[in-house]
């Protein structure tokens, strides 16, 4: 069953500014996704990390660096060399609270 939420939270994740109020929404949604865990979590998640709207991807920087799976950090760091600066400080400071240390 949680897994059927991935997609209703992913577009959440991906609704636009004004389609969604208020904007911790994104926050919660990112938050409900690392709570499912798993591949498909991560990988809804690590989509949203290059999305248009900086809020979300920053949100789900969050919540990869507070999963527990070895797989969240990948998207983590391949954020670091692509996507808006605060996505990629997001990111950064995700990859910091994991004990991973970006390279390059």
């Amino acid at each position: 069953r949680r897994k059927e939420a991935i997609p209703l939270l992913l577009s959440a994740l991906k609704g636009k500014p004004d389609d969604i109020s208020p904007i911790a929404f994104w926050f919660k949604a990112a938050d409900a996704l690392g709570k499912i865990g798993g591949e498909e979590a991560i990988g809804a998640l690590s989509d949203v990390l290059t999305y248009d709207f900086v809020l979300p991807g920053m949100a789900a920087a969050e919540t990869l660096g507070r999963m527990t799976d070895n797989m969240a950090s990948s998207p983590l760091m391949k954020t670091l060399k692509d996507g808006d600066w605060r996505v990629q400080l997001a990111a950064a400071n995700a990859l910091s609270s994991t004990g991973v240390k970006p390279v390059g």
